[in-house]
């Protein structure tokens, strides 16, 4: 049974907001999850690792980490929004 992307349910956020909907990461398939990563790649400055939060950005920073490159410059990716296929990044200097 495929799982709801986006679903109207309660839901305590990872920063514990009380929500009543939630973004399921665990519907997107390994090529969805290669395809964000190729676009956030397109748009983001080199970076020498991605670090990825548990619960959703664990994958994302595995496929990211296909495109990191000698940089001393760490993205750790917080926040994935499927709204308009935006991401929050942090960039931390080493």
């Amino acid at each position: 049974m495929a799982i709801d992307l986006f679903q109207k349910i309660d839901f305590k956020s990872h920063g514990g907001l009380d929500l009543s909907w939630k973004i399921e990461m665990d519907a997107l398939s390994d090529n969805e999850w290669k395809c964000i990563a190729h676009m956030i790649n397109d748009l983001s400055i080199p970076f020498q690792a991605a670090i990825g939060i548990p619960r959703g950005g664990v994958k994302l920073g595995q496929y990211l980490n296909e495109y990191s490159t000698q940089i001393y410059l760490t993205i750790c990716e917080r926040f994935v929004y499927f709204y308009f296929f935006l991401s929050r990044l942090s960039f931390l200097n080493y």
